[in-house]
């Protein structure tokens, strides 16, 4: 029986032929999946730097509001700490002072303001005169000792509302319960005491006419 050798020959290419075409697939295959994974790394790589970023940010952010809210907390238990002794002493004068407390947010100054009502007298008073609506020009019967935020001369300058003023004539002013007519007085405003001033007038062009709460004797 003849064997033919040409048909051997044919088939055995043919497997060798499907042998490097499934090696090619295969290391093609390889190669693809090699790059899918490195991309994949790379992704993966890009998402961690990512969230260190974030997680960065975050953090800096915590602590950022983290000290803002500690020094909001010291803020206000030095404001409360000094409301709960001015409240213990409850004199007209602790009040004023702690009005003129610096560095304080200022959530009890309506309380501070409304208890200076409670202890004082209010009225109205004549103060001096003025030409050019700013300072006093003559005849000057009070001047402010303390304005908020305000760091200049103010001996002969004009009182504005909520301004802390002190007499500067000789004698006790009586003050009086209507701007006008300014008669039958309320209360004396006693030497060596200050007020707060409450609220500024002008009669005619030149008389300054303030209404101040002072310390009820």
């Amino acid at each position: 029986m003849r064997i033919n050798n040409k048909g051997i020959y044919s088939t055995f290419g043919i497997i060798i032929s499907l042998l490097i075409i499934t090696m090619i697939l295969f290391f093609n295959k390889v190669d693809n999946l090699k790059t899918t994974i490195i991309d994949q790394q790379t992704q993966i790589d890009s998402l961690k730097s990512k969230n260190q970023t974030n997680e960065s940010v975050q953090e800096e952010s915590t602590r950022e509001k983290t000290q803002i809210s500690n020094q909001e907390n010291q803020s206000e238990t030095s404001e409360d700490l000094l409301w709960d002794t001015t409240k213990k002493i409850d004199t007209f004068d602790a009040y004023l002072e702690f009005i003129k407390s610096e560095g304080l947010e200022g959530k009890h100054k309506k309380n501070a303001i409304q208890r200076l009502f409670e202890l004082g007298i209010s009225g109205w008073m004549y103060s001096g005169r003025t030409e050019n609506g700013e300072i006093y020009s003559n005849d000057q019967l009070v001047k402010v000792t303390w304005r908020n935020n305000s760091s200049q001369d103010l001996d002969d300058t004009l009182p504005e509302l909520g301004d802390i003023v002190a007499l500067k004539s000789q004698e006790a002013r009586r003050t009086y319960p209507d701007f006008l007519p300014r008669s039958n007085q309320n209360g004396i405003w006693p030497l060596g005491k200050s007020a707060y001033v409450i609220d500024v007038r002008m009669e005619g062009k030149t008389a300054v006419i303030l209404k101040v709460v002072y310390e009820r004797p």
